[in-house]
């Protein structure tokens, strides 16, 4: 089902170019999301007052594009019910096990290199399988 979406947009302050711009930038990234076309419209009458327009061949297509942000793991594990504050914990030692691990096997032992980094592997690849099957059964429950 082809459509066209109207996102109306404001800028406050003295932010209108940047704004004008920023539109510009990001609806021309909606043809890598499947956009046939688009046009921003900027008002004479209210130099502040914007519309993006956006045609696309599907509205799934207008979904991914919309959504996207949404759907990444960090978000994913925001929405689950972490917070940022947790979600930014579990990155940050996420960061500090592999980051510590590389820095003790060039110190200590550099042949432990290679299954240190297997091991980590495994343990992103674990975490990451986890929050999708949670992601999917708040999907199914809501």
């Amino acid at each position: 089902m082809a459509g066209v979406v109207h996102v109306p947009w404001y800028a406050t302050g003295f932010r209108g170019d940047a704004i004008e711009q920023a539109l510009e930038e990001v609806s021309r990234l909606s043809l890598r999301y499947g956009a046939t076309s688009y046009h921003v419209y900027r008002w004479r009458d209210d130099r502040y007052r914007f519309l993006q327009v956006i045609a696309w061949n599907s509205k799934l297509d207008w979904e991914r594009f919309w959504e996207g942000h949404k759907t990444h793991y960090y978000q994913r594990l925001h929405q689950l019910g972490a917070g940022h504050g947790g979600t930014l914990a579990v990155y940050g030692a996420l960061m500090l096990g592999t980051a510590g691990t590389a820095v003790g096997c060039v110190c200590l032992k550099p042949e432990w290199g290679v299954p240190a980094l297997v091991a980590w592997c495994l343990v992103y690849a674990l975490l990451f399988a986890a929050i999708d099957y949670h992601w999917r059964r708040k999907a199914v429950t809501t």
